[in-house]
């Protein structure tokens, strides 16, 4: 049986917007990223063995990633203080450090972890956003 709690993500970004037309943007930035996951993953032994005793190991994976982002974004609608338009984004999540937090039921728990850089996925959103004031709201589907 395999248990999944909700993740959590923690983000920053910074980036820079380009005017290329009056309504066409481009947006350069780069952000930090902590994501976490927690696994419950239970084992029973009685499949393979004549046991009814079940094995649970807990999980809580970390991984530390930057991620280099570009969008370009149109102004469908633009007044004085609101903006309506679409974007799209490509956002690429380059992992540095993993770590993760093994807990057998039965047995101390253990540490492990690995300071390596790769690539850990290349993610493409598009979607609309609307302006009001200062602040932006976005609603975008991943790819």
């Amino acid at each position: 049986m395999l248990q999944t709690t909700p993740d959590d993500e923690f983000f920053l970004s910074l980036g820079y917007q380009f005017p290329l037309t009056q309504k066409l943007k481009l947006n350069i930035a780069t952000g930090y990223s902590l994501l976490r996951n927690d696994h419950l993953i239970e084992c029973r032994l009685g499949y393979f063995f004549n046991y009814t005793l079940a094995q649970s190991y807990s999980f809580l994976y970390k991984i530390n990633v930057l991620q280099p982002n570009i969008s370009l974004a149109y102004d469908f609608i633009k007044t004085e203080k609101n903006i309506v338009g679409l974007k799209i984004l490509i956002l690429d999540d380059i992992s540095f450090r993993k770590s993760m937090n093994v807990s057998p039921f039965y047995h101390e728990p253990h540490f492990l972890s690995r300071n390596k850089f790769s690539q850990t996925m290349l993610e493409v959103y598009s979607g609309a956003y609307l302006s009001i004031n200062r602040y932006t709201f976005d609603l975008a589907l991943g790819y």
